[in-house]
């Protein structure tokens, strides 16, 4: 039992921290000259790399959260199709956490692949299928202003994602690596 709840408190610390980040980080960006409305953005990375710590519900709920409170500050509307494609995004991520073994510390080259190929699928699938429909069924947005936006964001988040979030995924593995290491050489009551 003790065990549940030390996964739930480290869930749910780990949704308020990533719904923090990604707010935070929707001001970090890099304007796209020939797509106005999308941007390099770091806060996908900062989701990818949580799905990829917590799961599919803390990635989902750090993806609809986080994408509300940003465009609720930031924006004073809300593109609904981008908040679900964002928690689409969050739950393919994190439906996989447990092959990418990051917080065991074995966040290996194979895992990277693995990690990569999922988020380049999530990618896709969000941002040519979801976010794009749903702008134009519900918003009347252009069927060319919808997917030429999905495309760019597509192909943005695929970037920044390979590189951010395998890094961060990288060191916090080859840290806990050292943690665990470290337990485990530590003296114990039955070592006496």
């Amino acid at each position: 039992m003790a065990r549940i709840s030390k996964e739930i408190e480290k869930q749910f610390t780990l949704i308020l921290i990533g719904v923090a980040l990604f707010a935070v980080f929707t001001k970090v960006q890099i304007p796209i000259d020939f797509v106005p409305s999308v941007y390099i953005e770091f806060r996908t990375a900062i989701l990818a790399f949580m799905s990829a710590l917590a799961g599919p519900l803390p990635g989902t709920i750090i993806g609809i959260a986080g994408h509300l409170i940003s465009d609720t500050i930031f924006l004073q509307k809300t593109s609904w199709g981008w908040v679900i494609g964002e928690g689409f995004f969050g739950l393919f991520v994190g439906f996989f956490y447990k092959a990418y073994r990051v917080w065991e510390g074995d966040f290996t080259i194979i895992r990277f692949v693995v990690f990569n190929a999922v988020q380049i699928v999530a990618n896709a699938v969000s941002w040519l299928l979801i976010a794009p429909l749903i702008s134009i069924y519900f918003f009347n947005d252009t069927l060319n202003e919808a997917f030429v936006e999905g495309c760019t964001a597509c192909i943005a988040n695929t970037v920044t994602v390979t590189f951010v979030s395998s890094l961060l995924c990288l060191i916090v593995s080859l840290v806990r690596k050292r943690m665990i290491y470290r337990e485990s050489e530590s003296p114990t009551e039955e070592n006496f």
